[in-house]
């Protein structure tokens, strides 16, 4: 099956790294998929996704190794993937680093999505791929994008940073030891979505070598490489995601007046939103959920959540955030 978008190259290299300790040559991978070796010399380089795809896949086949994804995530060096990295030190809150990782996830792979979901005292942060694959190669797929994620966290934030449990699509390999040492807690396979699930309180924690003039800095920069992304990679979708963000204050986030500012008319737009399998409403209630969970983290307040939300009284924010996590804000 051939996929549209691209990856950053980091993931590949590292992988590459773990075939060449056991011997096997990175050419041949890189050869056998068609992909130019120069595009793996550096760091942050993007990758067309149906490539680092056969390059994973055939890796496992010479290897048999089915940890090496995990094996992969544990020397990805720290810098590999940029402003991304970065910004995880400058960051407020470790909630606030999730946040950005959700926001800014396209960067690292364009086909791929980090959402972050609430459930009473619980953050559930699930992977999505918008390419169709099996469960076990979406699952496989999460084990290093997971792995690699709390690496990063304890990496600029201490060890404490551990999810409560976490939950893979594909069945348990026979041998679990890695997983345990990586994860640090209870895994459950075989379930219906990749999810990482971690305690609110955990997510509000302030970060002491916070530097948020520099992590402002760093948002803006890589809201700019979001949109640097080519046409095909910038989907619809996200599109939308960047118009209902800088109106929500406003107000002025109706369908229509939305897909005016993406110069089409209102159907065309819930079509082609309809084709990737989601809604002009769904878009914008997921938004909301995700700086809900933002503003929160900073204890903003109730009133200027509203506000910045959109909503035009608080207790319509009140019956959202219930729905959102069958929790009410009137709580903080």
């Amino acid at each position: 099956m051939t996929t549209t978008g691209t990856a950053l190259n980091t993931a590949t290299k590292a992988l590459l790294e773990v075939c060449a300790r056991r011997g096997i040559s990175s050419d041949d991978l890189l050869k056998n998929a068609e992909l130019n070796p120069a595009l793996m010399e550096k760091f942050n380089t993007r990758i067309p996704a149906d490539k680092k795809r056969l390059i994973w896949e055939d890796a496992f086949k010479r290897t048999g190794d089915e940890h090496i994804r995990l094996r992969a995530a544990e020397i990805v060096p720290f810098g590999g993937y940029g402003i991304l990295d970065y910004l995880l030190f400058a960051s407020a809150t470790l909630g606030e680093v999730l946040n950005l990782t959700s926001r800014f996830y396209r960067l690292i792979n364009s086909n791929a999505e980090l959402r972050l979901q609430k459930h009473k005292n619980l953050v559930l942060v699930e992977l999505y791929n918008s390419n169709s694959a099996s469960r076990k190669s979406l699952g496989l797929s999460a084990e290093f994008t997971f792995a690699m994620l709390l690496l990063r966290f304890n990496m600029a934030h201490g060890s404490g940073f551990k999810p409560e449990k976490v939950g893979f699509t594909h069945f348990a390999p026979s041998d679990i030891s890695l997983h345990q040492k990586l994860f640090r807690s209870p895994i459950q396979f075989g379930q219906t979505v990749n999810r990482l699930v971690f305690n609110r309180d955990l997510l509000n924690t302030p970060l002491p070598q916070s530097d948020p003039a520099l992590a402002e800095t760093l948002e803006h920069y890589a809201q700019r490489l979001l949109k640097r992304l080519p046409a095909e990679e910038h989907d619809i979708a996200e599109q939308v995601r960047e118009v209902l963000r800088s109106r929500l204050c406003s107000g002025n986030i109706g369908l229509d007046a939305t897909a005016k500012a993406l110069a089409m008319s209102g159907r065309n737009l819930q079509r082609k939103l309809n084709g990737q399998g989601t809604s002009y409403r769904e878009l914008l209630d997921r938004l909301r959920c995700e700086l809900a969970l933002e503003y929160t983290a900073q204890q903003v307040d109730a009133a200027e959540i509203t506000h910045r939300l959109g909503f035009s009284e608080i207790s319509t924010f009140y019956r959202a955030s219930k729905r959102w996590s069958e929790t009410n804000f009137q709580d903080f």
